[in-house]
């Protein structure tokens, strides 16, 4: 023992040879300990130790060799000079434990065998540093509860197990970069003013964040945890900067954490990322990040999220997350699913060409501006449903493997789904309401349901490709649909929905039906060369105009029948049906009796265009039973298209809004195929009828007269008006007989009877037929120039009889 020790030095250093720890706490005999600089009363001269003697004790070869082996542990003592233990080399353990340093301690490069502990020890000198830089320490580094208002180096230092800094507080920098640690890294509770750098760290087991309190940011860019990193509930300033970390197990943040910005970007995370409840004041980074799953829910906000360039294994879940700007997710890879549903809120969000090996699920959220899914490839479903709040949404070019919903949602803005491709059904129900809707150039794999939705813009469905079937039903609302050259492999309907504006199907291929029943059509009905492989049901609509020119219809086209109500044609003044050009295998209407007006009305409008119209049978698979009867209501009801009147299938032609032959011999050969010839003979007259009456109109005089004349000779030469004939012949030859009888000609060569005279005025009548020799005859006078004429109009009624015979006369 030195001579020049003071009492404390003394007391200190025979505590220390008998292995006990020199706690000066306990020379006072007191119970707490002393955790503040200016507590006068308590910091007594009697707690002062010199370097010197500390460096006497560590390093004189006397004096350390009478250390216990339970080393060196001095407590409450008073350093008040600087300590300068710089590459020392120390065999056991130093403890100097809720000690007041005065100024910095310079640790730097010494080499510690056993364990160091600063514990609960407070530098009081401003700026005062403590410098652990280059140390190997082989058991453990205890700095928990230190205080300092210098800088922390712990930097290229090497400690065998475990550093524990819990409660920490530093007014300046913590570092710890290219430190390796062989156990656990403890600084829950810590409060850094400045920055904790850990860049380079290793860990070999796992670090504790807990609670911190980073006002300057912490760096662990490329840095190795080989298990856990925790960190909850902590305030972290400015950036916390996890730049390619390697962690071995989890990274947890959790239970209301605070930060300015996370940067995760190049992460290798051995298991999952974890904000839970954590609050996040800019961006979170997780930029070519790779984990096994990441969980960012469950109250977790934040500003922006940048995971671009992501390989996640299994899912990521943000449900129930806040995102006040930007989630932006660029090439990345998931694994699972991605989940970002229970209420979760974004103002934008961006995913661009990634791969989700789940579902997607936004179901519940609420996306205020822009939500874009362009590109991406699901390999499960697509859920934007259950009361998802979206504004502007953008899904296209991308591929689902599943399906596709959108029930419940509302979309205030542009919902873009061109060159979508879902390989399952595309859902659009359940009170769900958009603006405008694009999906052209789209495909479906199964089918496209709308059932209770509002479409307050276009529906835009050109050239969509649908595998299955479109099904529209149960009170659907639609300010215009566009379906124009799509391909429907199976049906076409829509039911109890109602379109405001145009109904576009110009061009659509269907390989079933097309139902459009029970539906209110409130704007045009553009159908123009639609094809249609099975049947056209147009039942119980209210319509405006439509127009089916050009249309193929291998089945039926159906405009009412037993089971399925008229259309009433009521949202235009003039509403016009256009079927030019149309072919349909079968037309199937109905009317019904209107008590109220006395008489019938049917499915069709007031004008029609029928020119190039075909169809090869009256009468579809619903109306081949009954003909005037009485149906639930005892109204009556007409469904048999073959046993209706003539005369309304004539109005019925009347209704074309410019005259053509060809409807009336349209349907004339389909009674004719029926077996009716009456009927098609009525048909064929009347167009002749309809075609005098417009040489007439159009001042064709010639053709007026021609036609008036094989009218009223010959009937046009249709059915049995070919006796016409007969009476003009027997009515001229009356004429000619009493001509004769009355008149003061000769009777040579005639008998006196009035019968041969009407012989031979037959006679001279009929051209070819010679009933009897009246060579004898000689005529003067009036009488002959009379007969000159009657033997003239016998040659003309004869031509019209042979022409008519011929069929001459019904070519126009």
């Amino acid at each position: 023992m030195d001579k020049s020790w003071s009492n404390a030095e003394c007391w200190a250093w025979e505590r220390i040879c008998a292995g006990k720890p020199a706690d000066f706490d306990y020379r006072e005999s007191r119970a707490d300990k002393l955790l503040a600089a200016n507590d006068v009363n308590r910091w007594t001269p009697e707690r002062i130790l010199r370097v010197q003697f500390l460096n006497e004790i560590l390093f004189s070869d006397g004096l350390n060799s009478k250390v216990s082996r339970k080393g060196i542990r001095i407590s409450g003592a008073w350093f008040q000079e600087k300590i300068d233990l710089e590459n020392g080399h120390i065999r056991h353990d130093l403890w100097l434990d809720h000690c007041r340093f005065d100024d910095s301690l310079n640790l730097s490069a010494i080499e510690i065998e056993a364990t160091l502990s600063l514990e609960g020890s407070f530098l009081t000198k401003p700026n005062a540093e403590l410098d652990l830089s280059h140390t190997r320490i082989g058991h453990q580094l205890n700095l928990s509860w230190l205080r300092t208002k210098g800088n922390i180096y712990i930097s290229n230092a090497y400690i065998e197990n475990s550093v524990l800094m819990e409660g920490v507080y530093c007014k300046e920098n913590v570092s710890l970069h290219y430190s390796k640690i062989g156990g656990r890294l403890d600084l829950e509770a810590s409060s850094i003013e400045g920055e904790l750098r850990m860049g380079m760290l290793e860990v070999g087991s796992s670090a504790f964040l807990e609670k911190v309190s980073i006002f300057g940011g912490i760096d662990l860019m490329h840095s190795s945890i080989g298990k856990n990193l925790y960190l909850s509930s902590g305030d972290i300033r400015r950036s916390l900067n996890m730049n390619c970390i390697k962690v071995g197990s989890i990274i947890f943040m959790d239970e209301e954490g605070k930060y300015d910005l996370v940067d995760l970007t190049g992460a290798r995370i051995g298991s999952e990322v974890t904000f839970a409840t954590s609050r996040i004041a800019e961006s979170l980074l997780m930029n070519g990040m790779e984990a096994p799953e990441v969980k960012l829910n469950e109250g977790a906000k934040f500003r922006d999220i940048h995971f671009s360039d992501a390989r996640i294994e299994g899912d990521v879940s943000m449900s129930g997350a806040s995102v006040t700007e930007t989630f932006d997710m660029v090439s990345t890879v998931i694994g699972g699913f991605l989940s970002m549903h229970k209420g979760a809120t974004f103002k934008n969000i961006f995913l661009y060409r990634s791969r989700i090996g789940g579902d997607l699920d936004l179901s519940t959220s609420h996306v205020k501006e822009d939500l874009v899914l362009k590109a991406l490839e699901i390999s499960g479903n697509l859920f934007l449903d259950e009361g998802a709040r979206l504004v502007n949404v953008d899904v296209s070019e991308t591929k689902v493997s599943g399906l596709t919903s959108f029930a419940k949602s509302k979309v205030t803005g542009l919902l873009n789904m061109n060159s979508f491709d879902c390989a399952g059904s595309l859902l659009f129900k359940d009170e769900s309401s958009f603006d405008n809707v694009e999906l052209s150039g789209a495909h479906i794999g199964r089918q496209l349901i709308i059932a209770e939705s509002a479409f307050l813009g276009t529906l835009k469905l050109h050239a969509i490709q649908i595998a299955g079937s479109l099904l529209c039903r149960s009170q659907s609302h639609f300010y215009s649909v566009d379906l124009s050259s799509a391909h429907v492999s199976r049906d076409v309907s829509f039911e109890f929905s109602t379109i405001e504006n145009f109904f576009n199907f110009r061009d659509l291929i269907i390989n079933g039906d097309l139902n459009i029943k029970n539906c209110k059509v409130k704007g045009p009905l553009q159908a123009a060369f639609v094809r249609i492989q099975s049947n056209l049901n147009l039942t119980g609509n209210d319509l405006g105009s439509a127009d089916l020119s050009g249309a193929r219809v291998g089945g039926e086209l159906c405009l009412g029948a037993k089971e399925e109500p008229r259309n009433d044609w009521i949202f235009d003044d003039t509403p016009i049906l256009k079927l030019r050009n149309a072919q349909v295998g079968a037309l199937q209407d109905r009317r019904d009796w209107d008590q109220s007006q006395r008489r019938w009305v049917d499915s069709w409008p007031t004008s029609l265009e029928l020119d190039g119209f075909t169809y090869l049978n009256l009468g579809g698979g619903d109306g081949a039973q009954g003909w005037i009867s009485k149906n639930r209501e005892s109204s009556l009801e007409d469904v048999n298209m073959n046993k209706r009147d003539v005369g309304w299938y004539i109005e019925w032609l009347q209704r074309n809004t410019e005259y053509s032959s060809q409807p009336f011999v349209q349907l004339a050969e389909v009674f004719r195929v029926a077996g009716d010839s009456t009927k098609a003979n009525r048909i064929l007259y009347e167009n002749r009828r309809q075609e005098r009456i417009e040489a007439w109109r159009q001042k064709r005089l010639t053709k007026w007269l021609g036609s008036t004349l094989l009218n009223l000779t010959i009937g046009y030469g249709i059915g049995g008006r070919y006796f016409r004939a007969l009476v003009w012949v027997l009515g001229f030859a009356l004429i000619g007989a009493s001509l004769l009888h009355f008149s003061n000609q000769s009777h040579v060569g005639l008998a006196s009877d009035f019968s041969d005279r009407l012989i031979y005025s037959l006679d001279i009548l009929l051209p070819i037929v010679e009933l009897r020799g009246h060579e004898n005859v000689a005529l003067k006078g009036g009488i002959e120039v009379y007969f000159y004429f009657q033997k003239l109009l016998g040659w003309i009624l004869g031509s019209f009889l042979i022409a008519g015979l011929a069929g001459l006369t019904q070519k126009q």
